[in-house]
């Protein structure tokens, strides 16, 4: 069953929580997945933190989860005196299929769609195969195919085509994971989320996972249920995300550390993509401020600072390391314990352990030139060094002003130091991202022409 379901459109619908088929309408966009439910024949209530399903005029059902209430009612007191009674129901989440989604079903597999990917998940021979004879061939239709901790991803072309040409209209990538454990409706997205955080690396730009579509069913679970005549599809999942169109004016493939042009490019892409995939449990926090920082990369704010300052704190190892043994500061920390006591200022004893044991970590600025070094790989700078550790240095400054709400860019100077700060920071944390991915000769030469290193190169 196709879902036929659209945006901004009142759906007629009946719930079928109460026994009672009370009808009203379902309605979603962007910003809003809400249900009014109208009875004429009396009061009910359908009870909070309840998964609820509705049946619509399509004869799909809609499951309703995270859900909150308001109630009210509409009176006409002169005769014949009527009464309707409202409850308005506001979901975080919506799942549109064939049958409702129960407590038991759990997500075994998805596809979804990244606008915006399409540059860089190119290869002509498998665009070849949406047109003419070639579209009924049996061949192996999978850009990118890994797999990695319990589950599978791949990549493949979707098109669209009008009457009977032979050649789409609309084409573009689409992506499916399948889990080896299954997963809840609360979990799954965050694999999503990963996945797309890998693109937006690539291009420079954030982008947005949309129209995911979710199997509580494995793929041999289909094939056998498709053998029987028993398989009805997959449950559309709706979510309120950004209808914001990525802003890619600026980003092009020349930049794309990962590409899909050839054979070679393809394996090295699902290489990349899988090391991606393997370290998010311990980079998840780096990956989320990335896009934290790649949405607001049209604004110079406290904000999209902030955000890049945080992910280069996030990325594991890119803290401030020790350089003086632990053995020499429990000594240096016994001798201030015991000149305090003589002093007669034991009460300081506690701050002088919290001040020494600082001391031994690298200062701000032997860290950044350690992780600008790092981050470069052996290559040269693309600027000089003195300049960058300059710029890193005015945003951790700006950082701390930027946290107290005290920043100031009023004159042209500072706007200018807090552009080149923001856009160094961001240079870095691409790099660091980039570093340790096993990227082609090709590539690594591509990570140098990406956006966020231009930018920051030609900053002035």
């Amino acid at each position: 069953m196709v879902n036929s379901l659209k945006p901004n459109e009142k759906i007629f619908c009946v719930e079928q929580e109460t026994g009672r088929e009370i009808g009203g309408f379902f309605n979603f966009s962007n910003e809003r997945i809400e249900t009014e439910l109208i009875s004429f024949s009396g009061p009910f209530n359908i009870p909070e933190n309840k998964r609820i399903t509705l049946l619509a005029d399509d004869l799909q059902f809609i499951t309703l989860l995270d859900s909150f209430f308001s109630s009210g009612s509409r009176s006409k007191h002169s005769e014949p005196a009527r009464k309707a009674d409202i409850q308005r129901i506001h979901s975080n989440i919506a799942l549109v299929g064939h049958c409702p989604w129960t407590e038991e079903m759990n997500v075994k597999g998805v596809s979804f769609e990244v606008p915006g990917s399409q540059r860089i998940l190119e290869n002509q021979n498998f665009v070849k195969l949406l047109s003419g004879e070639d579209r009924y061939s049996d061949a192996d239709r999978r850009i990118v195919r890994v797999a990695l901790n319990g589950m599978e991803l791949s990549i493949w072309y979707t098109a669209e085509y009008k009457g009977s040409t032979v050649f789409p209209t609309v084409w573009g990538p689409r992506f499916e994971i399948n889990f080896s454990q299954p997963k809840s409706i609360d979990d799954f997205t965050d694999t999503l989320s990963f996945v797309t955080s890998f693109l937006s690396f690539n291009l420079g730009v954030c982008l947005q996972w949309r129209d995911p579509k979710l199997s509580s069913l494995s793929n041999d679970e289909i094939e056998a249920a498709v053998e029987e005549g028993a398989f009805f599809g997959t449950h559309d999942a709706i979510f309120m995300l950004s209808d914001d169109k990525p802003n890619t004016e600026n980003s092009g493939n020349w930049g794309s550390p990962c590409l899909c042009h050839d054979k070679e490019e393809r394996i090295i892409f699902g290489r990349c993509i899988a090391k991606w995939l393997e370290r998010a449990p311990a980079w998840h926090a780096a990956y989320s401020l990335m896009m934290g920082f790649l949405k607001l990369n049209d604004i110079i704010s406290a904000e999209r600072l902030l955000a890049a300052c945080k992910c280069l704190e996030q990325i594991p190892d890119a803290n401030s390391v020790t350089v003086v043994a632990k053995e020499k500061i429990d000594k240096i920390t016994q001798s201030a314990q015991e000149a305090a006591k003589e002093l007669e200022l034991a009460n300081l004893t506690p701050r002088i352990n919290s001040a020494l044991s600082r001391i031994g970590l690298e200062d701000h600025t032997t860290r950044l030139e350690r992780l600008f070094e790092y981050s470069l790989n052996g290559r040269p700078s693309f600027k000089p060094t003195e300049t960058v550790i300059d710029d890193l240095r005015n945003a951790m400054y700006f950082r701390g002003h930027a946290a107290h709400r005290t920043l100031n860019e009023n004159t042209d100077d500072e706007f200018r130091k807090l552009s080149r700060a923001i856009s160094a920071v961001e240079c870095l944390c691409f790099l660091l991202l980039a570093r340790d991915l096993p990227l082609s000769s090709r590539g690594r030469d591509r990570v140098f022409q990406n956006r966020l290193v231009t930018d920051y190169a030609n900053a002035y």
